[in-house]
């Protein structure tokens, strides 16, 4: 595989650093680790088990995923009860880097009706953090997360 594959067609010709960024992170793997996890990863079988998911998920398909495409994505939310998908038009397997705002707006707006549906103060209003945000790592990658705290004063989570 190649790292262009894992993204949309079209996706490397207008981000050439980005690319390149993504690249040197994912060749300073360990290369025996990467192997280790892998696998481990396709030794792991969880697919019938998909259906003891209780709580709401929210499931993110890139429309031009190569990797695991939008069809995978859909048979899996099909063993999730309360599973729903969205797809992420004209973006490959790494969404956080294609479309980060995108998929960080989504993940938001799924969060918003999960409390609205609770019951729960609506997102921003009451709870600790409560925006979303986009920034770069260290080496420009960027990264999505939002932060929040449930009202009675658990400590706040981070969705990344």
């Amino acid at each position: 595989m190649t790292i262009d594959r894992a993204f949309a067609p079209g996706f490397a010709e207008g981000n050439r650093d980005v690319l390149r960024s993504f690249r040197g992170e994912f060749l300073a793997n360990d290369p025996p680790g990467y192997a280790g996890v892998s696998r481990a990863l396709s030794g792991l079988h969880l697919t019938e088990r998909l259906s003891e998911i209780e709580c709401p998920t929210l499931l993110l398909a890139g429309e031009m995923d190569r990797l695991c495409p939008p069809s995978e994505a859909a048979a899996t939310q099909a063993r999730i009860p309360r599973a729903r998908l969205e797809i992420l038009r004209c973006v490959g397997h790494f969404s956080a880097i294609e479309a980060a705002e995108e998929l960080l707006i989504a993940s938001w707006h799924s969060l918003e009706a999960l409390t609205r549906r609770n019951g729960l103060p609506m997102l921003g209003e009451e709870w600790a953090g409560g925006v979303p945000s986009i920034s770069q790592n260290k080496n420009g990658m960027p990264e999505t997360s939002i932060a929040f705290c449930f009202p009675n004063g658990r400590p706040a989570s981070i969705v990344k």
